[in-house]
Order: C-alpha cells, then structure tokens, then sequence
C-alpha cells in the first residue's frame, strides 16, 4: 500500500509537470494568435479558440494538485505520521519509479510458499493431519508402570535404614475397549477436518498461481502500451512544433494548432498514467509472488509429510 501510494504520489507530480508546460505552450499560442489579430493577419475566432484550449487545460490543473496533496496525506498516514509531516519533504517532484525491464520469478513453488496465505494453509494442513494421528493413538491400550516409595521410621536418623522403607511397583492398563465406535468415530471425523484443510491448500495454491499468471501477463501487457503511449508522444510533440510552424508560414489554418495541442496534452498525459500503470502492476505482481515478506532464518520449515 505504501508503494502504491508513493506512485500515486509521484504520477500526480508529473501530470502537473505536464498540465503546467502544455499550459505554456498554449500561452504561446495565445499570445501569437492575439498579436496576429491586432495586425489583421487572423481573424478574431483564432483568439477566442485559442483561449477556449487554454482555460480547459487550466482547469485541469486544480485537480491534478488536489491529487498530489491527497497522496502525500495518505502516505504520511500508511507511515504512521501525522498527515501534514510530509508534506515539505515529498513536495520535491520525482520521476515514477519504474520497474527493471527483467523479472525473475524463481522457481514456481518455493515462489508460491514465500505466500503467508499459502504457508498458512499448508500449516493448517499439517496440523489436522497430525491431529488424525493422535486420535488414532486412542484406540490403542495403554500400559503404565506406576511404584510407591514408603519410609517408616520415625527416628531421622534411622530413615534410611533397609528396615524402615518399603516399596512396592506395579504394572498398570486402561483400554477404551467399550469406546471403540465412539473413538473411531472420532477419528473420521478428524479425517474429514483434514481432507477440508487439504482442499482449502489445493484451493489456496491455484488462486495464488491465478494471481501470479494473471499479474505477470497484465505486466507484459501494460509495458508494451507504455512503450505505444511513449511513441504516441514523441509524434505528438512534433505534429504540434509542425502546426504552430505551418500556420506562422500562413500555409495552415488554426485548428490545425488547436487540434495538435490538444492531442499533445492528451498523449503526455496517457503516457504518465500508462507509466503509472506499469509500476502499479509490478507492485501487484511482487504481493501475488509473496514479494517483500520471508520467513525467519530460524522458523521450522514444514514437514516432509505435510508436504507430501
């Protein structure tokens, strides 16, 4: 959660970055088209469009800052410190971290053991199986051997003496011989508690190689629309320097501009939140795998026969 947040935090920053140098450009645009108009070079349309593009990326702005303070509040919150504590640190803008371009993910099933839901019901496992033992245990007789040490003497120094201490040992036998159905019972009834536990294992493992499939091909999926978005961008920025450039050479009209700008804003924008996408989905890939989480160096590992 705290990593989510801090990429919340950081898209935010960026697509301010973003709204603010798109809100530039379009002053620019503003301006030239205003001082075409005074010189009879435009008509007044071209004014009134540009300031129409101008104020709908500006009201995009207000937002995108109010996002930015949201997450900076929550990830102050996610760290136990009071809401407003880091504010001043975080609002130094960052890049949104980005995952490596390799992923290993280990061998599939000491992967999946690394998940506490899967270590849980694997010990849960064990646990019922172990108890079928115990009751197993009962319908077997018990032998004891019990003994009594008396001491006789009433003069302390004589206690010890061969003549004042007798004792006596004596075998002993209990058998539930007439709890037989009761006890076998018993066990069945265990028998069925692990065969739920064994389901529930066998349920928990497949929903976690769900989590860990689905993930890893979301993840895949997601990079390869950031790198189409980066793309996207790329031609964006340049359609725009064109159409600015063509219609200064009196060779294109405005909408051109407007249309390139506009697109421009909007391909950054796509490109920020795919970006984004990408490292939400490496975080929801690394909590499927059971990443940032390992058991103590000295926890008992499970048993062979309950792994088996």
């Amino acid at each position: 959660d705290v990593a989510s947040e801090y990429v919340a935090l950081r898209t935010a920053q960026e697509r301010v970055r973003v709204a603010r140098r798109n809100i530039a450009i379009q002053r620019q645009s503003l301006q030239l088209t205003t001082i075409r108009f005074e010189n009879g070079a435009s008509p007044q349309l071209d004014v009134a469009q540009a300031e129409t593009n101008l104020a709908n990326t500006e009201a995009e702005l207000p937002l995108l800052i109010a996002d930015e303070r949201d997450a900076a509040l929550r990830l102050a919150v996610l760290l136990g410190e009071n809401p407003t504590n880091l504010l001043d640190e975080l609002r130094v803008a960052a890049t949104i971290p980005l995952p490596p371009e390799r992923i290993s993910v280990g061998i599939p099933a000491d992967t999946l053991r690394r998940r506490p839901d899967v270590r849980s019901a694997e010990r849960t496992l064990a646990a019922e199986v172990a108890r079928i033992g115990v009751e197993l245990g009962d319908l077997y007789p018990v032998f004891t051997l019990g003994g009594s040490l008396e001491f006789g003497s009433t003069n302390f120094g004589s206690l010890f003496d061969a003549d004042s201490i007798g004792f006596g040992v004596g075998p002993g036998f209990s058998w539930n011989l007439f709890d037989g159905g009761r006890e076998r019972g018993e066990v069945r009834a265990q028998e069925a508690i692990a065969d739920i536990a064994l389901l529930n294992y066998r349920s928990t493992v497949l929903e976690a190689l769900e989590e860990v499939e689905g993930s890893l091909f979301r993840h895949a999926r997601q990079t390869e629309q950031a790198e189409a978005f980066a793309r996207a961008s790329i031609a964006a920025g340049q359609s725009a320097e064109l159409s600015r450039q063509l219609y200064l050479e009196g060779r294109s009209d405005f909408q051109n501009v407007l249309d390139s700008e506009r697109e421009l804003f909007i391909a950054e924008d796509n490109l920020i939140l795919s970006r984004s996408d990408v490292a939400l989905t490496y975080i929801t890939l690394q909590r499927s795998l059971g990443g940032g989480w390992s058991p103590s160096s000295n926890e008992a590992e499970p048993s062979d026969d309950a792994n088996d």
